[in-house]
């Protein structure tokens, strides 16, 4: 084919919706062709409409094309819409703080069952169990992490924050000198001048053609120590069966759930509703101080500083860590409430805040998290049905179905065919059923050819 030819990524969206030829993938060809940008990234499809999986992809490609496209002209305001909802999280977390503050003073947990209570106290075992010990500083990996932080922006190699200002929040300035004992090639801790700061300061990356991602960038010595304390709860979860180097774990029983009887479920803005009080109350003591000395309290946005409610938020280090720990320890403590047995990496899991399930156990686990201030995704969680996913893999009766999603520009035809055939590559998978994989082929490849 002529590969030097131009082709937008609005050129072959329109191509792929003509291909898909269904009323919906249709209806998006018009939307995009007459720039109605704003209703074509928000339409959506409802998998219980569907008896077929081939029917299901071809729309749900339709719908998700684009959708995580940033150069559509949707006149949504991403950034507002994303601070709206930060917001929003942080009073969430308030509220969620205000009901664990209650319960410690009173014991009751209405208007939420008995078993709530039950499973809290299951998870704060296992959370003790997993965790152990508080390590020393010397048996963890300390190392910094590839993005920003306060003081260091533009380049942020390991040799620009070497050479930086060192900087941390007021409440690391007590330890300052045992943890920075553990840098002797870097740091002369008799002389080291180190920069306080309030806090970290949040901003805005783009997420998908609708919203942004909040971001809160940490002074340069706490991303390190919490670089450093993440990697030690990884390797503890891996000792309990939770494999956070591997997605394929939840990818796999996401195929499995419609078979076996397994729930996905996955939350909005799980990152953002770590309530403070939520992880006073289920972690150990040692461990809340441990990691709570080198959280920062307060973000500054537009000049101004404001407190925390959450106790960490997407840019801690640890945070993911964290939030996977949480999040697996509560759906195992509902197993165990509701003695249904259950065995990671068979049929539960948790990657982060996407929690794979027995189906007996989604309802309490729903209302347990919900106490505990996290807000499920009800558009990406599934109880039943023909449709379920996890960490990026789509399946509906057990078939792939995840669709092709454009992401970035294109400028010639060589251009797609090459980001078309990428996801191809990506989405083989031995020995399962692939709905996908002969439609990427049919639908995706040849609108390039033309």
């Amino acid at each position: 084919f002529p590969s030097h030819d131009t082709l937008t990524a609005l050129d072959l969206a329109k191509r792929l919706y003509q291909a898909l030829d269904t009323p919906l993938s249709l209806s998006c060809y018009l939307l995009a062709k007459y720039g109605e940008y704003q209703q074509l990234v928000t339409k959506s499809v409802n998998p219980s409409w569907y008896l077929h999986p081939a029917r299901f992809f071809r729309d749900y490609q339709a719908v998700k094309l684009l959708s995580k496209f940033p150069n559509l002209d949707t006149g949504i305001d991403r950034q507002a819409t994303a601070k709206k909802k930060f917001i929003e999280a942080e009073t969430l977390c308030a509220e969620t703080n205000v009901r664990f503050r209650d319960i410690w003073s009173s014991g009751d947990t209405s208007p939420f069952s008995a078993s709530v209570g039950h499973v809290l106290w299951r998870a704060q075992q296992k959370i003790s169990n997993i965790l152990g010990d508080v390590p020393l500083y010397e048996e963890l990996e300390f190392r910094f992490g590839p993005g920003a932080a306060f003081g260091v922006r533009g380049e942020t190699s390991v040799h620009n924050k070497v050479s930086s200002t060192l900087e941390c929040t007021f409440a690391m300035l007590p330890i300052l000198g045992d943890f920075l004992a553990e840098f002797p090639g870097w740091i002369r801790t008799d002389t080291a001048e180190v920069l306080p700061r309030n806090g970290s300061q949040l901003t805005f990356v783009p997420k998908d053609a609708k919203t942004d991602r909040p971001i809160c960038i940490e002074p340069l010595l706490n991303g390190l120590y919490q670089k450093g304390v993440g990697t030690y709860i990884r390797s503890r979860l891996k000792r309990h069966g939770v494999n956070l180097d591997d997605q394929s774990i939840n990818q796999k029983l996401a195929r499995r759930a419609y078979f076996d009887q397994l729930s996905t479920v996955d939350f909005s803005s799980a990152s953002d509703t770590i309530a403070y009080n939520l992880v006073l109350d289920l972690l150990p003591i040692d461990w809340f101080e441990f990691l709570d000395v080198a959280r920062c309290p307060r973000y500054l946005i537009e000049d101004n500083w404001y407190n925390f409610h959450k106790f960490t938020s997407m840019g801690n280090a640890y945070t993911f860590e964290l939030e996977t720990l949480i999040f697996y320890s509560l759906a195992c403590a509902c197993c165990e409430e509701l003695d249904i047995p259950f065995e990671t990496g068979e049929n539960l899991h948790v990657y982060g805040d996407d929690v794979i399930i027995p189906r007996g156990a989604f309802d309490l686990f729903a209302e347990v998290s919900s106490h505990c201030g996290f807000l499920p995704n009800q558009e990406k969680s599934y109880k039943s049905g023909e449709f379920f996913e996890s960490c990026g893999h789509d399946y509906f009766q057990g078939y792939f179905v995840r669709p092709f999603l454009i992401k970035k520009e294109f400028t010639t035809v060589e251009d797609a065919y090459y980001a078309t055939n990428q996801v191809l590559e990506t989405n083989r998978f031995s020995n399962e059923s692939s709905c996908s994989r002969m439609y990427f082929f049919d639908l995706v490849s040849r609108p390039c050819d033309l």
